[in-house]
């Protein structure tokens, strides 16, 4: 133990430790060793226990609570003649073990001679509500071998950690007017909450042209969708948003919407059964039945301009059928009444969508019995239908309506 001559120390807890009389003589200043003589009280014998201190490095800390693990130091300085060791536990303050960190009780010891830090490792819990700040203590207690120190408690206070949600990018896109766009996918994520937990929103800067009740939000979990109705041309912003009730994340893209266009034109293409293909149609009675093609769902007018007594009834054509497209895109329409000897030209017009488009036309010729081949001819459907002529006119007159111009 050093000094003149040898000694013993005594034993952690000897009864000769603080057990001496420092009245009874006065004492030297310093025992066998040359260290001092008085430390505490005086010890019995030639040696005297040094002491030493245990506490500590710091007594306040604030960590986040995100960090996975708190470290606490503990110190043990001076004269280490005896071996040491200190209780080292945690206690509940407005954090709560084991919700917001792992409860734990543990002992820091040293060996004889041996100073120094120890480290124990308090767990920290990262939970996914959003709060306030919260602290909890780390104490020693229970020194042996050595006094406690001052800083024998620390307070630590743990920091509420919340980073801001994700979703991925959305990219510019373009439509129709009427036409919804094509579904969105997007991803959303959050580093404390489920994605679940997350809310998704989005509005649109133009409601003229994306109204903010067109914009429907659909999936669960990380897996959002979006889909947009567009209604009138022109360019909207859709700010999208994403929260986790305290931050929010925000993006935005551009929706560009153009006019849809004209619906294609009807076109006529045959006239009982005889393809169109621009010359001249010869018909044995004056009542041919036209059909071709159009919109689905769309009206067909079908008119004829021609030779008198029409011409005179109806300048501007007569409206001689009315039609609607099939789902297929086809229509037919027979002319009635029956129209008599003369050359027409037979038009179309087509109603879809309240848009009015014309298709094409042809020349309808109807032949009197006269100028009807020898044989191969239905004669009785057009007997007696030159002499009608004049009569024709007049029921021309009274079935008829005026063409108005498109």
């Amino acid at each position: 133990n050093g000094g003149a001559t040898e000694t013993h120390l005594p034993l952690v807890a000897s009864p000769a430790i603080d057990a001496g009389n420092s009245s009874a003589a006065a004492p030297p200043a310093t025992d066998q060793r040359g260290l001092p003589r008085i430390v505490d009280a005086i010890d019995i014998g030639a040696v005297e226990i040094q002491g030493s201190t245990i506490e500590l490095d710091v007594t306040s800390l604030t960590v986040a609570e995100s960090g996975g693990s708190l470290v606490v130091n503990v110190s043990r300085s001076g004269v280490a003649d005896l071996p040491g060791s200190v209780d080292v536990a945690t206690a509940d303050g407005t954090a709560v073990a084991p919700g917001d960190y792992g409860a734990m009780s543990s002992q820091a010891s040293w060996l004889a001679g041996e100073t120094g830090s120890r480290q124990v490792n308090v767990p920290l819990i990262m939970d996914a509500a959003h709060e306030t700040d919260e602290a909890f203590t780390v104490n020693l207690s229970n020194a042996v071998g050595a006094d406690l120190g001052a800083n024998a408690s620390l307070a630590v206070t743990l920091q509420n950690s919340n980073s801001a949600p994700t979703f991925s990018n959305i990219v510019d896109m373009s439509a129709q007017v009427g036409v919804a766009l094509p579904t969105v996918s997007t991803v959303v994520g959050d580093a404390e909450q489920p994605a679940a937990a997350l809310t998704l929103t989005a509005i649109s800067s133009d409601q003229s042209v994306v109204a903010n009740a067109g914009i429907a939000i659909g999936g669960t979990g990380a897996g959002r969708t979006l889909t947009f109705t567009p209604l009138a041309a022109g360019s909207t912003v859709i700010t999208v948003t994403v929260s986790d009730g305290s931050l929010s994340t925000t993006d935005s893209f551009i929706v560009t919407v153009t006019a849809a266009p004209p619906p294609p034109a009807p076109v006529m293409t045959t006239a009982d059964g005889v393809t169109l293909v621009g010359q001249p149609i010869t018909s044995r009675d004056g009542a041919p039945v036209i059909g071709g093609t159009g919109v689905p769902g769309a009206t067909i007018n079908l008119y004829v301009l021609g030779a008198q007594p029409l011409a005179q009834v109806a300048p501007d054509g007569l409206l001689m059928c009315t039609t609607t497209v099939s789902e297929a895109g086809s229509w037919t329409c027979a002319l009635a009444p029956r129209l008599p000897v003369g050359t027409y030209s037979i038009t179309i017009s087509q109603v879809a969508g309240g848009a009015v488009t014309n298709g094409n036309s042809f020349l309808l010729t109807v032949l009197s019995d006269a100028e009807l081949p020898a044989t191969g001819v239905d004669g009785g459907r057009l007997g007696g239908l030159a002499a009608g002529v004049l009569g024709v006119g007049t029921a021309l007159m009274l079935l008829a309506r005026r063409r108005r111009p498109v």
